[in-house]
């Protein structure tokens, strides 16, 4: 073999040696998950076979008035969590969901098995003593993971973040990009979406210029309100839009670990919204 054929092959070995392999993460265990974490999830529900949605059980009335409709009948929800998890496999929290545009909120408890894969399983207790059932797979070294209810006619996914243990409204402040999409349910063309930037002044105040999509046509527009972020790391937000509706819209945040995200949902009555606020 002569020389240039040797530096060929040599040169072919070591670029294979250096191509990253895919192979599945392993070495998981329930420790990896161990804090405080914030669950925003969204989807298509059916109260006539859903006894509990997100921690949530479904209202009684809801789930007759659903049936009569037929048991495939769906209903948009939103939901928001924040949930302890000691390492151990255990958890417990609170929970709230807008479902069918209906505001429902409980304590939760339950317990989680993390395996070697990093893929695991959520059971939830919601207030009522149902148990719901999640899969999921641990993203980001344990600081996330997403997840899907797998109990019968939920059909709602989302993600779990590690967000902080302590906070107060001055944590957040500065330029955000803001997003959220959802609908207001008793519009014929309620479906409407943000896509914008937002300042924090870190005393409680924000305002919005926002680009939007809502009935049917595109606007933009400013909106202003306020932050009020309680020492659990939930949050309440106003904003009030100088154009259309919804001009008033209220809701209910998380903020992330590294106090750079907001995730949040509406919390007016008749809407289904969720989205996020990230720092630029």
């Amino acid at each position: 073999m002569n020389a240039s054929k040797t530096y060929i092959i040599t040169g072919l070995a070591v670029a294979v040696s250096l191509t990253p392999s895919a192979h599945a993460i392993s070495g998981c265990t329930n420790a990896w998950l161990n804090g405080q974490f914030g669950m925003q999830i969204s989807g298509s529900s059916a109260p006539a076979v859903a006894g509990s949605v997100g921690g949530i059980p479904v209202p009684t009335r809801m789930a007759s008035d659903a049936a009569s409709s037929g048991p495939a009948s769906r209903a948009p929800v939103v939901g928001i969590a924040r949930l302890n998890l000691d390492g151990d496999g255990n958890l417990s929290g609170y929970s709230a969901i807008s479902l069918n545009g209906v505001w429902l909120q409980g304590n939760v408890s339950g317990s989680y098995a993390v395996n070697q894969d990093c893929s695991a399983t959520f059971t939830i207790t919601d207030a009522s003593g149902n148990a719901e059932h999640f899969g999921g797979t641990i993203v980001g070294q344990g600081d996330s993971a997403l997840m899907m209810q797998t109990d019968a006619g939920t059909g709602v996914s989302g993600t779990l973040k590690r967000v902080r243990g302590f906070c107060q409204t001055s944590d957040v402040f500065g330029s955000f990009g803001l997003q959220y999409s959802g609908s207001v349910l008793a519009q014929a063309d309620g479906g409407y979406s943000s896509v914008g930037i937002a300042s924090l002044d870190g005393q409680g105040n924000i305002t919005t210029a926002e680009s939007r999509y809502s009935a049917g046509s595109y606007s933009q527009m400013s909106s202003a309100g306020t932050v009020v972020i309680n020492s659990d790391c939930t949050a309440s937000i106003t904003l009030a839009s100088n154009g259309a509706s919804p001009t008033s819209m209220n809701f209910l945040a998380l903020v992330s670990f590294d106090q750079k995200q907001l995730v949040f949902i509406q919390s007016d009555a008749g809407t289904a919204t969720n989205g996020s606020l990230i720092a630029q």
